[in-house]
C-alpha cells in the first residue's frame, strides 16, 4: 500500500514522506485509504534490496481489505516486533477513545465537565439499555453496515455548522468513519450508552437510527479543537501579510542605516558578504538564488501544557530554493524543493506575467519545518505553496533580504522579481477568497499587483539613496494582461 490517510490531518500521505517514522500511525493517525476499510495502518520503511517503503495493516485488522498485499504481510516480522505492533494498535485505540471522550466533555452543548461525570452518565445509559432491552449488537452492526449513510448525515451536520472550517469538517468525517470500523466497536458502544442516557427512551434500529446517529456525531462535532492541526495557519498567506512584510523591510532598513552605516556602505569599497556573513571581494558575481535549509520537526508538549517544536531525530536536512534565470528578454523565478522544480513565475518580454505551479504544489500537506539558520522561527504550513510564502514573509527572511540587498550580495534582478511574485501571490489570494465567496471566476488585477509591488520596493529602499540606485523603479511601471498558463 503506497498511500495512507492521516485521519487527524485530513490529507493523503505517501510511503516516501519524510515525516514518517515508527510511531507515525499514532502521531498522524494513519488509516487505510480504501473506502470500505479505513482501519489503522502503520508504515514500513525501506530496506535496501529487500523492500520498498509501504503501509500495512495490523495483524488483526484489514484482513478482507482489497488493498492489502497478497499473503500475510506480517509473516516476515520477528514475533517481538509483531507483538509490539499490536500493543501500538491498542495504545492508539486508547488515545482515540480519550480524544473522543474529551470532545464530548468540551462540547458546549453538554453540561458534564469531567470524565467521572461522563462515566456516571454511561452507567445510567447502560441501565436504560437493560430496562428497555435495547439491542446493542444490532446498533453496532447498523453503524458498521451503513457507513455511507452515516457519512451523509455527518456532511449535512457539518454544512449547517458555521463554526467548522473545511479541514475540520474533513477531519470529523474521517473520525466518524473510523468510529464505525471493527477495531473501534467498544469505543462506539460507550458513546451509544451516553446517547441513550441523553435520549432517555426506548430506541430501536428500525425507528430511531438516524436520530441516534445524528446525536453521536453532534457529541464529537468539535473533536478537531483537541487536535494539533489547529496550530497550523487556517488561512492562506494573503495581501495583508505581504504588505506587513513590506513594512517590516522598511523598519529593518531604517535600523540598518542608523546602526550599521559603515558595514552597509562596505560594498562601495569593494567588499561584500558571502552566504555565511563573511567578507568577500565585490568583484564576484552576485547571488541569483535564495534558499532555506530545514529539518522536519514535530510538536512536543510538556506536563504544564507548554508547546514547542523540535527537530525530528534521524531526518536529513531538506531545502527550499528560488533561483533567478533569464533567457535575454524574459526573466524567470524557478521554485525548487530538494532540487526538484515545483513552480515557475515569469515576467515575459511584453511585461505580462505567467505563473506555472506543477501538480501537487497546492495539495494539502502539513509541514512543521525547523530551519537550520538561527534567525528563523519554526515554520508551520499547509501546502508546499504556503510553505514558500510562510518563509518569504517571515521576519527572518525580511532581515536576511534587507541586509543582503544593502550589501549587494543578491542580484537586484532576483530581488525585484521575487517581490513581484509576492505581489502577484497577494492579489491571487485575494481573488481566490472573493471567488469562493461570490461563486464566480475573477482575474487577478495587474494594476493592483503593480501597486503592491511598488509598496514592497518602497519598504526595501525606504529613503536610502544608494538603495534607490540599486533598485530603481520606473514610475511608469505597468504590467500587461496575464498570459494563461499552458
Amino acid at each position: 500500500m503506497e498511500v495512507a490517510i492521516s485521519m487527524f490531518l485530513a490529507e493523503e500521505i505517501t510511503a516516501t514522506d519524510e515525516r514518517l517514522n515508527y510511531l507515525s500511525h499514532e502521531e498522524l493517525s494513519l488509516i487505510c485509504p480504501h473506502r470500505e476499510c479505513r482501519e489503522l495502518v502503520f508504515h514500513k520503511p525501506c530496506i535496501e534490496g529487500k523492500r520498498v517503503p509501504h503501509f500495512s495493516h495490523f495483524k488483526e485488522t484489514g484482513k478482507n481489505c482489497k488493498l492489502e498485499r497478497k499473503g500475510n504481510t506480517h509473516s516476515g516480522e520477528p514475533s517481538k516486533d509483531s507483538e509490539s505492533r499490536e500493543q501500538s494498535l491498542e495504545k492508539f485505540q486508547t488515545k482515540f477513545k480519550d480524544i473522543l471522550d474529551q470532545a464530548i466533555i468540551n462540547n458546549p452543548n453538554q453540561t458534564i465537565s469531567s470524565i467521572n461525570e461522563l462515566k456516571e452518565c454511561r452507567l445510567q445509559g447502560l441501565s436504560l439499555v437493560d430496562t428497555h432491552k435495547i439491542d446493542i449488537p444490532s446498533w453496532l452492526s447498523w453503524f458498521k453496515k451503513e457507513r455511507k449513510l452515516i457519512e451523509e448525515i455527518a456532511l449535512s451536520l457539518i454544512k449547517n455548522n458555521n463554526e467548522l472550517s473545511k479541514i475540520q469538517g474533513r477531519v470529523l468525517t474521517y473520525i466518524v468513519d473510523y468510529l464505525c470500523v471493527p477495531a473501534s466497536e467498544y469505543i462506539l458502544e460507550d458513546i451509544l450508552y451516553y446517547v441513550f442516557y441523553l435520549l432517555n427512551k426506548n430506541v430501536s434500529v428500525n425507528n430511531d437510527s438516524q436520530e441516534v446517529c445524528s446525536k453521536v456525531i453532534e457529541l464529537i462535532l468539535y473533536v478537531s479543537r483537541s487536535l494539533t492541526f489547529d496550530e497550523f495557519p487556517s488561512e492562506a498567506i494573503g495581501k495583508h501579510e505581504i504588505l506587513n512584510f513590506g513594512k517590516t523591510l522598511g523598519e529593518i532598513g531604517t535600523k540598518l542605516e542608523k546602526e550599521h552605516q559603515r558595514i552597509i556602505n562596505e560594498p562601495e569599497r569593494g567588499f561584500g558578504f558571502n552566504k555565511f556573513g563573511l567578507y568577500r571581494p565585490f568583484g564576484y558575481e552576485s547571488w541569483k538564488e535564495t534558499e532555506l535549509e530545514y529539518i522536519s520537526g514535530k510538536r512536543k508538549q510538556n506536563k504544564k501544557g507548554k508547546i514547542r517544536y523540535v527537530k525530528s531525530k534521524g531526518k536529513s536536512p531538506q531545502k527550499l530554493s528560488i533561483c533567478w534565470e533569464t533567457d535575454g528578454s524574459e526573466q524567470h523565478l524557478i521554485f525548487k524543493h530538494n532540487s526538484v522544480i515545483v513552480a515557475t513565475f515569469s515576467k515575459l518580454n511584453n511585461d505580462s506575467l505567467q505563473w506555472k505551479p506543477l501538480s501537487g504544489f497546492n495539495k494539502l500537506s502539513r509541514q512543521i519545518a525547523i530551519p537550520t539558520w538561527y534567525q528563523y522561527d519554526p515554520i508551520l504550513s499547509t501546502s508546499l505553496e504556503q510553505f514558500f510564502l510562510q518563509w518569504l514573509v517571515s521576519q527572518g527572511f525580511a532581515e536576511h533580504l534587507s541586509l543582503c540587498s544593502r550589501r549587494r550580495a543578491y542580484s537586484p534582478a532576483l530581488v525585484k522579481l521575487l517581490l513581484l511574485y509576492m505581489s502577484y501571490a497577494a492579489e491571487q489570494t485575494e481573488i481566490s477568497t472573493e471567488t469562493e465567496l461570490l461563486g464566480s471566476d475573477m482575474q487577478v488585477s495587474l494594476d493592483k499587483v503593480g501597486e503592491t509591488y511598488k509598496n514592497l520596493i518602497s519598504g526595501l529602499v525606504q529613503d536610502t539613496p544608494h538603495m534607490k540606485r540599486i533598485y530603481e523603479l520606473d514610475e511608469t511601471f505597468a504590467l500587461q494582461a496575464v498570459k494563461p498558463t499552458e
